[in-house]
């Protein structure tokens, strides 16, 4: 579920090489689809119920749950605020609502506990809930099981999924997500293969890898085999059993996907900056909390099927009949012994194949160069992009890139982050050519993973007329003095983004990009 506005994001989970379980060779990092077939599966004697929230009062509990207030679009551009009210989650007749309300929504533009949360705001067009049990819910292995209603409609978005509560292998994904239900668009059509189908699928995911940008991701598809069923008519049970080495999804006790740790793998940075393997089977070996939301639009929902967001919603709903957390008794610290039974149908996932750790780069030299009539080695050219229809391409003339709508373009490290203490006191230069387009200015940043951005703006005045190039050079020390939310020298993972700021189909090249250090 999570991405992040500065490209967090992960590829789109929709895939056309979805595969129909046994005998297809899987792709990694692809979606794949199963049929609902398979036995239903009759829960083992020895899981233990530890945790759970039948929903029986008539008010959310605190003791239980907490919510999430923010209009940070979960990073990758949902149209929702999360908000604590009311009207947008409560309990009633056995059931907890969350309800997306149509409606300009105004609150923090970033998540709880980065630094300037509440310093400044923004606006979206819909309100809603997300709530999690994060210090009042957080496991290590076990069964984790919800009954839910699902909303249909162009853009809607409900999840139920798992964060880790400590971050262990640093931030996202390096320490592992788990999405236990997550659906867009029921209700709505799809093609495949030439054929017209009613949405009606929901998905399970993984994510993990190394931090943004370095993330990826593998994940299953349950298609409920009956285009006249849909998770959004009736309530149905979702979970995952997750043990040591090994996480399982099921649909109403239908087992329909498995993953094992053969195919996930953390890699991260430790505090000297060498690269480290995580043990075991990290990130899926710490304490996770849940999550329960419905967001509105964002990049995956409004990509797919009929696109965008159907603004004639003015209410959606995701119900949830409860809650429920096993623990494995037979053997509490690994998990193992409780599986439910299993089906030979399932897709078993074999994930993405962990690759060999980074090194870190040698920047020594007096000058680091990231394009000059061509892209430098261990230098990766990126961006994010919320209209699919953004270009960022490289020739002996340059880099052109072009955004439509909203969207950036990157030069990233393509060994992870990199201490670039060594340019202090130094200065980046790069030539601009401006080709068409308006914009109210273009940021240039230094990116340390977001939210930690060092952000200087050239105001549009100060852009060059069409057709003319200009050479911009910046102080080092003043992206330093600009960063935010713990931007440090000392961990670099883009040394370069171009982001226009309220633009109107920007293009522009650039060429001859480096950073030079002080003499």
């Amino acid at each position: 579920m999570w991405k992040t506005k500065v490209n967090r994001s992960r590829p789109l989970f929709i895939s056309a090489l979805s595969l129909v379980l046994a005998g297809c060779s899987n792709l990694a990092g692809q979606a794949y689809k199963a049929n609902g077939t398979g036995p239903v599966a009759t829960l083992h004697s020895g899981w233990s119920l530890v945790w759970q929230d039948e929903f029986s009062g008539d008010a959310i509990d605190t003791a239980r749950w907490s919510h999430e207030q923010n209009c940070w679009g979960g990073g990758n551009q949902e149209q929702q605020c999360y908000v604590d009210d009311a009207k947008n989650a409560f309990v009633k007749d056995g059931v907890l609502t969350i309800r997306a309300i149509k409606g300009d929504t105004t609150g923090p533009n970033q998540t709880e506990g980065s630094e300037g949360y509440g310093k400044t705001l923004t606006t979206l067009p819909y309100s809603s809930a997300r709530l999690r049990t994060i210090h009042k819910g957080d496991w290590q292995y076990g069964r984790f099981e919800i009954r839910a209603r699902l909303p249909e409609g162009q853009g809607t978005w409900p999840a139920i999924w798992m964060l880790p509560t400590e971050w262990v292998y640093t931030g996202w994904a390096a320490s592992g997500e788990i999405d236990i239900m997550e659906a867009v668009n029921l209700g709505t059509t799809y093609a495949e293969n030439g054929v017209t189908k009613k949405e009606n699928r929901v998905h399970g995911t993984l994510h993990f890898g190394k931090q943004w940008p370095g993330n990826v991701h593998a994940g299953v598809e349950y298609d409920f085999g009956n285009a006249n069923i849909s998770p959004a008519d009736d309530f149905y049970t979702y979970a995952v059993e997750w043990e040591e080495d090994e996480i399982r999804w099921y649909v109403d006790d239908v087992h329909y996907a498995t993953q094992t740790s053969d195919g996930w793998w953390s890699q991260y940075q430790n505090a000297a900056g060498e690269w480290i393997s995580g043990a075991g089977d990290a990130p899926y070996n710490q304490k996770f909390h849940m999550i329960l939301n419905l967001a509105m639009g964002g990049t995956w929902p409004s990509t797919v099927n009929h696109g965008g967001l159907d603004t004639s919603i003015t209410e959606a709903d995701m119900q949830v009949d409860y809650v429920r957390v096993y623990q494995c008794s037979i053997n509490p610290q690994t998990g193992k012994g409780c599986a439910s039974p299993t089906s030979s149908k399932a897709v078993a996932h074999q994930g993405v194949a962990e690759p060999e750790l980074p090194t870190t780069m040698d920047l020594s030299a007096s000058t680091l160069t990231l394009f000059d009539d061509e892209l430098s080695t261990d230098i990766q050219l990126n961006g994010w992009d919320s209209s699919t229809n953004d270009t960022r391409v490289m020739s002996g003339d340059g880099v052109y890139i072009s955004i439509i709508e909203q969207g950036n373009a990157y030069f990233g490290f393509a060994r992870g982050a990199q201490n670039m203490s060594s340019f202090q006191g130094g200065k980046l230069s790069f030539d601009l050519t401006f080709h068409t387009g308006a914009a109210d200015g273009l940021a240039v940043k230094m990116d340390g993973g977001y939210p930690a951005l060092a952000p200087i703006t050239i105001p549009f005045s100060q852009l060059p007329a069409v057709g003319e190039t200009r050479r911009y050079t910046f102080a080092v020390e003043n992206f330093i003095a600009a960063g935010s939310h713990g931007f440090s020298i000392e961990r670099v993972v883009n040394p370069l983004v171009f982001e226009p700021v309220n633009n109107v189909d920007l293009a522009f090249s650039v060429n001859q990009v480096m950073f030079t250090k002080a003499k």
